[in-house]
């Protein structure tokens, strides 16, 4: 309606009805939102095609955010090339620079990446890629033995966010992200993005920061560190997720990249 400039519903206490304008203009709407339809249907057919005939010939373009091409890569980079050596991945880092809405780049065959608290579902909706869950996770929380929250055994984004915050380098914009699903909490207080644990943990212990990490980054380097605490954070759940094209559903290539990234997961938590 507001693109249109026209009013095409009348809303009243007892229900939603079309307007003399709705009537008149629904049959060419129908229309158009079934050539729309017709058009994915068909484009979706030209990549099963492609798949079926072609499949991959100039490589396979992976995008995963930069947390994920560090813990889950490696090991499934490994089984995919003993698998299939004479198909190349090409690993291509995915940023969100909104950590609320998804840009799928043209060339991309599978993005990996971390949905959390479901923020990333319209937009998933919208782009029409298939959905392929690998695991859940959870978020934790670093902190040293003396830190405040050192003696609880959970904790609330609204505990932790009142103290200075470390993150990993990893291109999400923990403010922002914060700031959309977590409104009423205090505005995060980012000090440091960092990757090195040996500064991380020195952060650690010499201020009152605490660091928010996932299961699959909570390295022995904090979990033997008599000094450090890990403590879960109440209701944070986080999905790790796939999406690629409806035709490649069919794809024994991407059936085996599914399979051995949730092996690579597996190999990564084996203590």
């Amino acid at each position: 309606e507001g693109e249109l400039g026209i009013g095409l519903f009348s809303r009243t206490t007892s229900g939603v009805s079309l307007t003399a304008a709705g009537e008149n203009l629904l049959p060419r709407i129908q229309d158009i939102m079934s050539n729309i339809q017709q058009l994915y249907e068909e484009a979706d057919h030209l990549v099963s095609i492609s798949c079926d005939h072609h499949e991959f010939a100039s490589g396979f373009n992976l995008y995963p955010t930069p947390m994920l091409a560090d813990s889950l890569l490696p090991s499934t980079l490994e089984l995919m090339a003993a698998k299939y050596p004479n198909t190349h991945i090409n690993v291509k880092l995915m940023k969100l620079t909104d950590p609320l809405t998804l840009v799928v780049p043209p060339d991309a065959h599978m993005l990996l990446l971390i949905d959390i608290d479901d923020v990333l579902k319209p937009s998933i909706h919208k782009s029409r890629l298939h959905l392929e869950p690998l695991f859940i996770g959870n978020f934790f929380l670093v902190v040293g033995e003396n830190h405040p929250l050192a003696h609880k055994k959970m904790v609330t984004r609204n505990d932790f966010l009142k103290h200075k915050l470390i993150s990993y380098y990893n291109d999400l914009d923990l403010i922002s992200l914060y700031a959309k699903i977590a409104p009423e909490a205090p505005p995060a207080n980012l000090i440091m993005n960092s990757n090195n644990t040996r500064v991380i943990t020195n952060v650690l212990l010499k201020q009152e920061a605490v660091l928010v990490t996932t299961h699959l980054l909570l390295k022995d380097d904090y979990l033997k560190n008599d000094h450090l605490k890990c403590i879960p954070i109440k209701n944070s759940r986080n999905q790790y997720i796939c999406l690629y094209a409806q035709p490649y559903l069919n794809s024994p290539f991407v059936k085996d990249l599914v399979d051995a990234l949730k092996t690579s997961r597996d190999i990564l938590l084996t203590p």
